[in-house]
């Protein structure tokens, strides 16, 4: 069981350093990107594989987001912004809901 992940992640970026966590980070993006194509372009069932890729990508963008010292209302701005642009690419009609 995780502790302390934050604490975890900090011990990480001090005993490794930022520059080998950022490339840490390039590699695990990679990694999922590989994991993806193989699922798309060879038809794969390698969702357990996939799982595992993203779970190292969203553990090394926290350390990212802790390196350059983004605050959660930074990231989440630039997330509305994002998804305000997707929406205008979006056809006009009505979205269905999630429960549809």
């Amino acid at each position: 069981m995780i502790h302390d992940k934050k604490q975890i992640l900090q011990k990480a970026l001090k005993t490794w350093g930022t520059n080998a966590q950022i490339l840490i980070a390039i590699e695990e993006m990679s990694e999922l990107t590989k994991a993806l194509l193989k699922n798309i372009n060879r038809g794969k069932d390698n969702r357990d594989h996939i799982l595992e890729e993203l779970s190292d990508v969203l553990i090394t963008l926290e350390q990212i987001q802790m390196i350059y010292g983004f605050t959660q209302e930074e990231i989440n701005g630039a997330i509305c912004k994002k998804m305000e642009k997707i929406s205008k690419r979006l056809p006009t009609e009505e979205i269905p809901s999630a429960e549809e």
